[in-house]
């Protein structure tokens, strides 16, 4: 905060800076010189420095001479708050290995945590959502026939707002106080969602759309839509007009593609009616992220998920569907067949509150796409100063490699520069030499370019680093 300083402050801040004299002024430049300009001097350096953080503030150059607390005031002036960022959810699982003979409840706001990171030390806290019981009388429904354990699922979420909290699988196994007819936890699968609070920069740049344009008629408008109203869309491209990315504008003049990067999965189940081998049957709900069950036949056996690849693809118009193959069992001609499958609902809600008359722009047909993602892969070796240990080392710089690549946005190209300097970062790091830097499938070490309708993403099981 930029508080307001009378001038019995400024005769105070002047007094200090007098009584802070000694004998430094007598041998240097003398007592007369000294005991007039440098008290003054100082006084006058901290009002410059302060003059100077409203002007940075004015201007939103953050260069961290203001607060947060001064720029939460200032981006309020257009109803903007901070995104404070969002908690990760996960699902418990408490086990026991005999029979239950009594209810037993796990109570809400229950804490488990994980084992402390090996690297940086630092465990997090999960807490249960709602009071959940395993009802005694109907123990054999909780049997578990693979862990051979009777075992309850609950719903719990991060103690903090933070994107650390998405932790793998079998992480959580901590419990913060006794387990009570219980004797193990754990997450069986890994933590989903969890963000950060918005930092600075990012809170300016949403000032700035705010004051650009706020219309969804604008590029401006519908971003800025997009990230107040929309927490799971991570980022945004509007491409329109002659842009080569807006193939739909060859049959379609009011054509504005929206790409973007989130989800919002939904598992549902359709019954198809099977027409034969080799024809794609198109699904409802679209666009398709996972094909789970066909029961009965085995994906990339019998049938295969088909994407569509016109200019359609990743929105609600797309016509992704299942075809089985030849060779592979299939149903009889005309028969149902039960589909379950998983779908993109992110498109679908952006779709339709666009279509709302707030939103709609008579004559423009926008259309929300899911953003392409290219898969890249690294090959890199390590050479590891002496004094640290070779795996702690190798283990800290990949999840750091995986951090900058993951943290990608739309359009932004994957560079080696970048690659090295988070690796050099650390000073365990003697030397780093990068072998391959490509997408999946191919070979190379230049930088990979990524379009505006494209993100760049990197799997743990996609990154080789070795030991030099």
């Amino acid at each position: 905060m930029i508080n307001r300083i009378t001038s019995d402050e400024y005769a105070r801040q002047i007094k200090d800076a007098i009584n802070s004299r000694n004998n430094t002024y007598d041998t240097e430049i003398g007592p007369i010189p000294d005991l007039v300009i440098y008290p003054m001097a100082r006084v006058f350096e901290l009002q410059n420095e302060r003059i100077r953080a409203v002007q940075q503030l004015l201007s939103l150059v953050n260069d961290g001479s203001f607060t947060n607390s001064d720029l939460d005031d200032f981006i309020y002036n257009e109803q903007l708050v901070r995104l404070p960022g969002t908690k990760s959810q996960v699902t418990l699982t408490f086990s026991r290995a005999t029979i239950p003979t009594v209810d037993i409840t796990v109570k809400a706001n229950f804490p488990v945590a994980t084992l402390a990171d090996e690297t940086t030390g630092q465990a997090y806290t999960f807490m249960t959502l709602v009071d959940t019981t395993l009802v005694a009388a109907n123990a054999a429904s909780y049997f578990n026939d693979i862990t051979q354990r009777y075992e309850l699922n609950v719903a719990a979420e991060s103690l903090l707002n933070t994107a650390a909290n998405m932790v793998g699988a079998n992480r959580i196994i901590r419990p913060l106080r006794p387990l009570q007819n219980f004797d193990s936890v754990t997450n069986v699968a890994a933590s989903t969602g969890g963000s950060d609070p918005e930092t600075n920069d990012s809170a300016i740049d949403r000032y700035f759309l705010s004051l650009m344009g706020t219309s969804p008629a604008v590029v401006s408008g519908i971003k800025k839509i997009l990230r107040d109203l929309y927490t799971s869309v991570l980022d945004s491209n509007v491409v329109f007009g002659n842009n080569p990315l807006n193939v739909r504008s060859a049959t379609d003049g009011g054509a504005v593609d929206v790409y973007i990067i989130g989800e919002a999965p939904v598992t549902v189940i359709e019954t198809i009616v099977f027409p034969g081998v080799n024809q794609v049957i198109s699904l409802i709900n679209q666009p398709i992220i996972s094909i789970d069950l066909v029961s009965g036949y085995v994906q990339g056996v019998d049938f295969d998920l088909i994407f569509d690849t016109s200019g359609n693809k990743g929105s609600v118009r797309a016509a992704d569907g299942i075809k089985w193959l030849p060779g592979g069992l299939a149903p009889a001609v005309g028969s149902s067949v039960d589909v379950t499958y998983t779908y993109n609902a992110l498109l679908t809600i952006l779709q339709n509150a666009f279509l709302a008359d707030d939103k709609n722009i008579p004559s423009r047909d926008m259309l929300y796409k899911i953003g392409d993602k290219i898969n890249t892969t690294i090959t890199a070796r390590i050479k590891v100063r002496p004094g640290y240990t070779q795996t702690s080392v190798v283990n800290a710089v990949g999840q750091a490699i995986l951090a900058l690549i993951n943290g990608y946005k739309l359009d932004d190209e994957v560079e080696a520069s970048d690659i090295q300097a988070v690796a050099r970062s650390f000073t365990s790091v003697d030397n780093f030499i990068i072998d391959n830097l490509s997408k999946v499938g191919s070979i190379g070490t230049a930088d990979i370019p990524i379009s505006a309708n494209e993100y760049a993403r990197l799997a743990s099981s996609a990154l080789f680093l070795t030991i030099m």
